[in-house]
């Protein structure tokens, strides 16, 4: 009886990581102007979210949101980060419960007064797994390539 105890205990220790806190979706970049942008990203629990940010890979600042109930005991992290500059590029990365994302980068729209030209792509909500994988990687490889390949790397 004790062996099978130990069993158990050791076994519950070996599962605890796999259950730890993940970002399930995300982040995607969402309402923005020349001197904010909101960020989503999904995790599988709730716990705090945060945002580090800066305008280089060493971040520098942050800064805390909320989150909401999503389906399956998911959690939907809305994070705005304020007091931007226009037409800048900034580092990020967003963060709950431990678990971080990669840095990543976006850019401020500029001021409306000094906007040019512009192209954009629309894409609709492609949910998780197997099929969000495909469209990122049509994204990555195709859309994101072309556009850089013919219109220049500032995108």
């Amino acid at each position: 009886m004790l062996r099978v105890n130990l069993i158990i205990a050791a076994t519950s220790l070996m599962v605890t990581p796999a259950l730890a806190q993940s970002i399930r979706l995300g982040p995607v970049l969402q309402e923005h102007s020349p001197d904010h942008m909101w960020v989503m990203w999904e995790t599988t629990s709730n716990t705090p979210s945060i945002i580090e940010y800066g305008t280089s890979p060493a971040l520098g600042q942050s800064v805390m949101g909320a989150s909401g109930a999503s389906q399956g005991g998911a959690r939907i992290h809305h994070t705005r980060i304020s007091n931007l500059d226009p037409d800048t590029v900034y580092y990020y990365r967003v963060g709950s419960g431990g678990a971080m994302s990669d840095v990543l980068t976006f850019r401020t729209p500029q001021r409306t007064e000094d906007e040019g030209a512009f192209r954009f792509a629309a894409l609709s909500d492609t949910q998780g797994g197997p099929i969000s994988d495909m469209h990122t990687q049509t994204i990555n490889d195709g859309i994101i390539k072309f556009v850089q390949e013919n219109f220049g790397p500032n995108l």
